[in-house]
C-alpha cells in the first residue's frame, strides 16, 4: 500500500503547565492520536513535555513520520519544521525535542501522521528556495506607504536580533517607521496575502497590538507575519483573508513602539529561513516604493556576505552594536 498515510482518530488531553514556557502561555492542548485498529498500522502518542519533547509509538518500522499542528481543530494542519514534518522511523517507540521557537501560538493540536514513504513527497508544506527560486506571493501592500518615512534593511542592525535556522544575529526583518505628520493609531495594515489566520496573540511589549500569521493559501509553506497590530475586528484562528482586507491598524502608542515590522518566513527541506518582503513582491507593486525614492530591491537588504563580513554582536536577542553598514533607507515623498 505504498504512498497511503494512515489518518488518525484524535481525542484531546489538556495540561496545565505551573510555569509559563515558551511553549505555552496558559492551556496547552494536545491531541493524543490512535491509528484505528482495522489500520494496518497503529500508532499512539503517549507524552508530550513542556521543554518539547514529543513521544509516540508505532507497530511497524521503517516507516514515515509527519508531526503536524493547527491552531484550531477544524482549520488546516501544517506539517512541523523540517525535517520534523517527514521522519524515518526506524523503532516502534520514538522521541523528538520539536524546536519552541518555530511554535508562536498559546494554543496549538498536534497529530502524527504515518506513511510508507516519505510525507514530503506528497506535502506542500515545504518549499525548496534554492532549488525553485523565490515567488511573488505578495498581492497587496500590508501597509500605508504615504505614511512611512523609513524602511530597515533586511539583515540590519535594527531592532533586536531575528533570525532563522541558517544565519544568526541579525534582523531578517523589516521596520516601517511610521511618520511622524501621520496619525499613528490611524495606520492601516493590510493582509498582503489570500490566506489563514494562523496565529494571534498579544506582542511581548505591552501596550503595542498583536503579533499577527498568515499563511498563504497558495503556497502554505510560506507565512507572513505582521507584528504590532491593532486587529479591528475579531480574527478567529483558521479565518480565511483575502488579499488587501484590513487587518487593523498600528498597535505602537506615543513613547513605545514606533516601527510596524513585516517577516516573511518559509518552511524549506532543511529548516525555517527568512526572506526580505521585498523579495516576494512583484514590480508593479515596487513601484509604489520607487516613487519614494527606492531605486531597487538590493537597496532593501543586507546581503548574507556583506553582513557576514561586518558582523553584529548579540547578548542573547539584544544587538550590542549595530554594525557599519547603513541599516536603513530614508522614503522620499514624491513632489
Amino acid at each position: 500500500m505504498k504512498g497511503l498515510i494512515y489518518r488518525t482518530r484524535c481525542f484531546i488531553l489538556s495540561i496545565m503547565s505551573e510555569t509559563k514556557t515558551q511553549w505555552q502561555r496558559g492551556w496547552l492542548l494536545l491531541v493524543l492520536a490512535v491509528v484505528p485498529a482495522a489500520s494496518a498500522m497503529q500508532l499512539q502518542i503517549v507524552s508530550f513535555r513542556a521543554d518539547g519533547t514529543l513521544s509516540w509509538t508505532n507497530d511497524q518500522t521503517n516507516v514515515y513520520c509527519s508531526i503536524q499542528y493547527t491552531p484550531v481543530l477544524g482549520g488546516a494542519w501544517q506539517a512541523a519544521p523540517a525535517p520534523y514534518g517527514s521522519l524515518l522511523v526506524t523503532n516502534l517507540s520514538n522521541s523528538v525535542v520539536l524546536p519552541s521557537g518555530a511554535f508562536h501560538n498559546p494554543q496549538l493540536f498536534f497529530r502524527v501522521v504515518a506513511s510508507t514513504n516519505s510525507a514530503s513527497s506528497s506535502s506542500s508544506s515545504t518549499y525548496d528556495v534554492n532549488a525553485n527560486g523565490i515567488p511573488q506571493l505578495v498581492q497587496t501592500d500590508y501597509i500605508e506607504v504615504p505614511k512611512i518615512s523609513a524602511i530597515s534593511r533586511f539583515r540590519s542592525g535594527e531592532g533586536h536580533d531575528y533570525s532563522d535556522d541558517f544565519e544568526h544575529c541579525r534582523s531578517m526583518k523589516h521596520y516601517f517607521t511610521i511618520s511622524t505628520s501621520a496619525d499613528p493609531n490611524q495606520v492601516k495594515i493590510f493582509s498582503p496575502i489570500t490566506g489563514y489566520v494562523q496565529n494571534d496573540f498579544p506582542e511581548s511589549t505591552p501596550n503595542s497590538g498583536n503579533q499577527i500569521w498568515v499563511s498563504s493559501t497558495n503556497s502554505p509553506a510560506f507565512f507572513f507575519i505582521l507584528f504590532h497590530v491593532n486587529v479591528t475586528n475579531t480574527l478567529a484562528i483558521g479565518s480565511a483573508v483575502t488579499n488587501g482586507q484590513q487587518i487593523g491598524t498600528f498597535g505602537g502608542e506615543p513613547g513605545g513602539v514606533i516601527s510596524s515590522d513585516i517577516a516573511v518566513q518559509v518552511n524549506t527541506p532543511t529548516g525555517r529561513k527568512l526572506l526580505s518582503y521585498f523579495d516576494v513582491m512583484p514590480d508593479a507593486l515596487f513601484a509604489n516604493y520607487q516613487a519614494y525614492g527606492i531605486t531597487n530591491r538590493t537597496q532593501m537588504i543586507i546581503s548574507q556576505a556583506e553582513r557576514d563580513a561586518d558582523p553584529l554582536d548579540c547578548s542573547g536577542e539584544t544587538f550590542l552594536n549595530s554594525g557599519s553598514i547603513t541599516n536603513q533607507v530614508i522614503l522620499t515623498p514624491p513632489l
